[in-house]
């Protein structure tokens, strides 16, 4: 693959990557069956249908102070691939002496980077199994993202045998 095609479907990744950190994820609509009409009244926040984003529920974490979950996903999220583009585009554009050895050690970590649709594959599965018909939809972010996420490996391993 020519240069500058991985400079091109680096940008087209980074926009991904972007829209998919930023557009909504999963909406849940939370049901409570037979008492969704009291916790209605007991708590109106509980029945509120809430779309979220990556961004939006790494800042939801860390708003009820759980730091640690909120960094290991914004680790894995956000900043591991924004490092792996950066590589790619400077093995692309010749920025780097080290660049083969950096994408074909990018390439191996690679699969550490989809930790945050795993979690989003759990909580989805937790919500399905909550009582009362709760629903969970996921939204066109999450295809944005998972793209941006398999485009990313596709590129280090395309660099990496360069």
């Amino acid at each position: 693959m020519k240069p500058s095609t991985l400079r091109y479907l680096s940008i087209i990744n980074g926009a991904l990557l972007g829209i998919g950190l930023a557009a909504p994820c999963m909406t849940v609509r939370p049901n409570f069956g037979n008492f969704s009409g009291i916790v209605g009244i007991l708590q109106p926040s509980f029945t509120n249908t809430t779309t979220v984003s990556v961004l939006s529920g790494i800042g939801s974490l860390a708003g009820e102070g759980k730091y640690f979950i909120a960094f290991v996903i914004f680790l894995f999220s956000i900043a591991f691939p924004i490092t792996k583009l950066t590589v790619v585009w400077m093995i692309a554009s010749d920025l780097s002496p080290r660049g083969s050895a950096l994408a074909a050690r990018l390439e191996r970590l690679g699969k550490y980077s989809m930790i945050d649709v795993f979690v989003m594959a759990l909580l989805v599965l937790a919500i399905k199994g909550l009582p009362g018909g709760s629903s969970i939809e996921l939204e066109w972010g999450l295809i944005c993202f998972g793209a941006a996420a398999l485009l990313t490996m596709e590129l280090a391993r395309r660099v990496s045998h360069h």
